[in-house]
């Protein structure tokens, strides 16, 4: 928990120009940043033995309860591209409940949900409702709603392995159980 507060003290919020902003420009195009998504100049990356320092976006992961539960890190260049690491993508270790998602808005009635924080802002921009991230097709599975919302749309990825359709429909069947009107959108899927 130290060292998750202590990453974020040292990461500041993205302007225009710096690496975090050039990856969502690129990936993107034009997105309001969230104040849940942060750059960190210098990140410390060790896996596999490798212990190196690189530029990262670091998000904040809250739980179901709204309070923040962990970070998730993407490792960039200065230039704002992917940094030539094995896992570019890393969240810290933590216990997240399901429910746990990177918020890039506030909770609402019609709330979008997607797998990874690119694809929750493209979404976001694409059907203009408001999108969180939630990191993975586990996470989408497992995703609890705050009790304001009413209709999710679920941007679910087309793998090739069927994980992410299954993670998506997984959800909505849970979703329309519960008498949330569901709205799944896989891209390429049909």
């Amino acid at each position: 928990r130290e060292w998750m507060n202590q990453l974020w003290k040292d990461s500041r919020p993205v302007v225009q120009g710096d690496p975090v902003w050039l990856w969502f420009n690129r990936r993107v195009g034009g997105f309001n940043i969230p104040k849940t998504i942060r750059y960190c100049e210098r990140c410390e990356y060790k896996f596999g033995g490798v212990h190196e320092h690189h530029p990262a976006m670091v998000a904040m992961i809250h739980g179901p309860d709204g309070k923040p539960c962990s970070l998730h890190r993407t490792y960039l260049t200065k230039d704002g591209r992917k940094a030539q690491v094995s896992n570019v993508r890393m969240m810290m270790p933590s216990n997240m409940a399901d429910g746990a998602a990177i918020r890039l808005c506030d909770p609402a009635e019609d709330m979008g949900l997607a797998e990874g924080i690119e694809t929750a802002a493209s979404f976001t921009k694409l059907f203009n409702v408001p999108t969180w991230a939630v990191m993975n097709a586990t996470m989408l599975e497992k995703w609890e709603p705050p009790e304001i919302v009413k209709r999710v749309f679920i941007g679910g990825d087309n793998d090739q392995n069927f994980r992410g359709q299954k993670a998506t429909f997984t959800l909505a069947n849970r979703m329309a159980l519960r008498g949330i009107e569901v709205v799944p959108a896989i891209p390429g899927y049909s």
